[in-house]
């Protein structure tokens, strides 16, 4: 087994591509693109996300694909924003060989074992500098030596794009087989599905970069070595964006030594006043100057680029105001980390100090609760104590204390506080220890400071804690409030004026949170999507008026059950929370007829209310239902895919209309009395079923899908009801079909691709939609051919008295015909298609094998395509 990192000369024996396999290599490349740039929309894309770690500006989202290929169960995302350009971004991944490739990993990815570039489709060029197609390889350790390392062969595409108007840049995976890159001895060949980064502007100057995940990783690992490689993956976007920062502080003037500020001038630091001694060293700021202390200031590395375990070329401290987060916040208060610069020219008041609830804040964003500020021990005069973080709950209003209230005598009985206040004050005194008469004026400071956040928190609770929410309640009649996934973030779109419907958008909603809140009576519509509410108020209330409530994609974990729901509520979304259970006693209304809690942690069906006509329990590890399972009477679709079940629900309704159990593990298909007569959609796709009944009884059924499962073979003597028009049996296991096709006359559309059919029987009625790419069919003659068909990828040699409607439209690939022979009739027909551009046919055709085997007909050609045809 050859050791990692690789000789230097292991893939030089690749042999090369040759012009068919450059083409599909690019063909390929470029849909995997899109495909990522979708699925890295956090919502309304193909992957449903839910948050699973939020923290230090990084966000990352755990996904679930009900239509990802068997074995593609890893599927993450990671979100940040960034201080950068498209051209920064681009150019960051601008590593396109061998020895960038090293590099780049050594700085970013030291995960990663080894990697190599195999082949340049595409290089980047001066027209097209941020565009790149090539194929590489990859290998990366897990965060355990007990299972083997993996590695990839995969394609990487590298484009612009825009979407909505928004510019964007992305980099995609995807896994691909070739000879030239075969699997290694002693690592494991694991497969990207959809991966890479995608770029978007945000904001000016800013972009919010999205890395995503979702991959075959091979064998059956442990989900806790997934989850903790997958996490290590993600947070390496913070060594992006200190990359990034780096850079700019590289071409930003810098001060010398004359213009700093002398040490000898500042006895406090500038930011948080804290000051200076044996422990608290100063340092200075060679962008503005100042003097600050370690914790207010960073060490940065601006020396040569892709440098590790190196002396940089020049030290730099650089101070910061308070740590803010990568998805910043208003325009206030914005910190040196964010923009390399000093936020502000001038020093703060060292007394000066901001309240938020019933916690003490210094400057420098240490929190110290009121209770708890000082702890006396002899020698010491003050020390700081309980420096964890803080919840923020006035993220907008900072009352600050001037200097009038710190003189050197204070009259308490002059205070504006009520007795309730102050004797909660003096609780708060006593706790501290601080009673002596030589901590009197260290008192005094802390009765103002105590009492102005006292009064701060009693207004608090009257209003709410968010400032949005004053903007949006000042608003007259409002008829509904909705938040909208855009690119450029969350927005959060406000109707009012009534009849008038007049518009209010709020750009870059990151947050809410309903404390304090009174929503307005005349509100018909609430969605508040994505907006990380993690809980509900036990004394909210909503308004009568709601007919639609929609919370999905939050954080709650429960909805409690004292909160009524409004009478004439008919539509209710809890869909990506984390939900685990709702209570029994949970009064449901009466008119409420759509349910979704899907994507949420219910290990059990709750009591559903009886109006019920749609609900959605999809991606819940249900993993069974009980047998005695009540469902609403008037029930019209259920869906209860990706619910770990094996059997079908027992006592389905008779109003069943729409039956969804994909991503299951369902061995059997359902026979007529599992499921009722009005059944008119039943999805199966993703299950493991291998046999299906000779005969489908359903009177009503019209779409029957059936891909992704086990079936070998179709029962020969197949009945299916007259209302069947969808028959879908993609990628199973089909190698031939039965030569009784009577059924097929019956559909209107019949989907076959990827699977292993040779041949179709002869003299078969088809449906007039047939789908059949990725199969082994190498002829097709003495049938009667669809108006609409996909032939693509299959190896047909053979063409012969064949028959199609008029307008045909048919889906083909590269391949050659040996054999072509049609009718003069269908021959005009196949001439008038493609001469109207109805068909525009990629096959062609040997021309001397077609005319050595015409026999009696005539050799005509059709237009201009390589194209000859037998004309009998």
């Amino acid at each position: 087994m050859p050791k990692l990192p690789l000789p230097a000369n292991y893939f030089e024996s690749c042999s090369a591509l040759t012009a068919k396999d450059e083409a599909r290599l690019i063909q390929t490349g470029l849909q995997s693109l899109t495909d990522v740039v979708r699925a890295a929309s956090l919502e309304g894309g193909p992957i449903q996300w839910t948050l699973d770690v939020d923290g230090d500006g990084v966000q990352i989202y755990a996904g679930v694909d009900p239509v990802a290929p068997p074995g593609v169960d890893t599927c993450y995302c990671g979100t940040i924003e960034l201080h950068a350009t498209l051209d920064e971004a681009a150019a960051l991944f601008d590593v396109n060989s061998t020895a960038a490739m090293r590099a780049y990993i050594a700085r970013f990815a030291k995960d990663f074992a080894d990697c190599a570039s195999l082949y340049t489709l595409a290089p980047r060029t001066d027209e097209h500098p941020h565009n790149y197609i090539g194929v590489k390889w990859l290998a990366v350790t897990l965060p355990t030596p007990l299972v083997k390392d993996r590695d990839w062969c995969y394609l990487e595409v590298q484009d612009d794009f825009r979407i909505n108007g928004v510019k964007g840049w992305a980099r995609s995976f995807s896994s691909v087989t070739l000879p030239g890159c075969p699997p290694i001895e002693g690592l494991v060949r694991a497969t990207f599905h959809r991966a890479g980064y995608v770029f978007v502007e945000s904001r000016p100057g800013h972009l919010r970069c999205t890395h995503v995940v979702q991959a075959d990783l091979g064998g059956a690992l442990p989900l806790w070595i997934v989850r903790a490689g997958m996490r290590r993956r993600m947070v390496h976007l913070l060594e992006l964006d200190q990359y990034l920062r780096e850079q700019r502080l590289r071409v930003a003037p810098m001060l010398s030594d004359e213009q700093l500020v002398a040490l000898a001038a500042r006895r406090t630091c500038f930011l948080c006043i804290e000051k200076f001694s044996l422990f608290v060293p100063k340092r200075q700021c060679r962008s503005c100057g100042e003097i600050v202390c370690k914790l207010c200031s960073k060490l940065w590395a601006i020396g040569g680029a892709w440098q590790r375990r190196q002396r940089p070329s020049l030290e730099l401290f650089h101070h910061e105001k308070a740590p803010a987060t990568m998805g910043g916040s208003s325009g206030q208060g914005s910190c040196c980390r964010e923009h390399i610069h000093h936020a502000s020219a001038q020093p703060l008041d060292r007394r000066s100090v901001s309240c938020r609830g019933q916690t003490l804040h210094r400057k420098n964003g240490r929190g110290v609760p009121a209770a708890a500020a000082f702890s006396q021990r002899p020698g010491e005069h003050k020390r700081w104590v309980d420096r964890g973080r803080h919840t923020d709950a006035f993220p907008q209003s900072r009352p600050v204390v001037p200097r009038a209230a710190f003189p050197d005598a204070i009259d308490v009985t002059q205070l504006d506080a009520s007795p309730a206040q102050l004797r909660q004050l003096l609780q708060h005194l006593r706790a501290m220890g601080a009673q002596t008469k030589r901590h009197f004026p260290i008192v005094m400071q802390l009765v103002s400071i105590a009492l102005v956040c006292l009064a701060a928190s009693a207004e608090a609770s009257k209003s709410p804690t968010n400032p949005i929410w004053k903007e949006v309640l000042a608003l007259p009649d409002i008829t509904s409030i909705s938040t909208l996934l855009t690119t450029d973030g969350t927005y959060l779109e406000v109707r009012y004026n009534g009849a008038k419907q007049e518009t209010h958008t709020i750009p870059k909603v990151s947050r809410l949170c309903l404390t304090g809140v009174t929503l307005p009576e005349g509100l018909q519509s609430l969605t508040l999507s994505g907006v990380n509410l993690k809980t509900i108020p036990k004394d909210f209330k909503w308004p009568e008026s709601l007919t639609a409530i929609d919370l999905s994609g939050n954080q709650l974990t429960t909805y409690p059950a004292t909160i009524t729901l409004p009478k004439g509520l008919s539509s209710l979304n809890l869909k990506g929370n984390k939900i685990e259970s709702f209570s029994d006693y949970m009064t449901w209304p009466t008119n409420l007829t759509d349910l979704n809690i899907a994507s949420n942690k219910l290990s059990r069906v709750i009591a559903l209310p009886a109006s019920l006509t749609k609900l959605d329990l999809s991606s819940n590890p249900l993993k069974k239902f009980d047998a005695g399972q009540q469902w609403p009477s008037a029930l019209g679709e259920l869906n209860a895919a990706n619910t770990q079940i094996s059997a079908l629900p027992g006592n389905l309704p008779s109003s069943l209309r729409i039956l969804r159990l994909a991503s299951n593990h369902i061995t059997k298909f359902p026979c007529r009395s599992d499921v009722p007569d009005s059944i008119h959609y039943l999805g199966l796709t993703h299950n493991k079923i291998a046999s299906i009944p000779s005969n489908l009884e359903w009177p009503e059924i019209f779409t029957v899908e059936l891909d992704n499962n086990c079936i070998t073979e179709l029962p020969k003597a197949w009945r299916v009801p007259p209302s069947l028009g969808i028959l879908s049996l993609d990628e199973n296991k089909l190698t031939s079909l039965p030569d009784s096709c009577d059924w097929m006359s019956r559909i209107t559309q019949l989907t076959l691709r990827d699977n292993a059919l040779a041949k179709f029987p002869a003299k078969c009625t088809l449906p007039g939609d047939l789908a059949l790419q990725n199969n082994n069919i190498t002829a097709l003659e003495d049938m009667a051919l669809p108006a609409h068909l996909d032939l693509s990828n299959n190896p047909i040699e053979k063409i012969n008295r064949v028959t199609f409607p008029a307008g045909i439209y048919w889906t083909t690939s590269n391949f050659t015909l040996k054999e072509f022979s049609l009718s003069s009739e269908m021959f005009d027909i196949l001439a008038t298609a493609t001469d109207h551009t109805y068909f525009m046919p990629r096959f062609t055709t040997d021309d001397e094998s077609v005319q050595a085997t015409c026999g009696y007909g005539s050799v005509k050609k059709l237009h201009d395509f390589p194209i000859t045809v037998c004309v009998v």
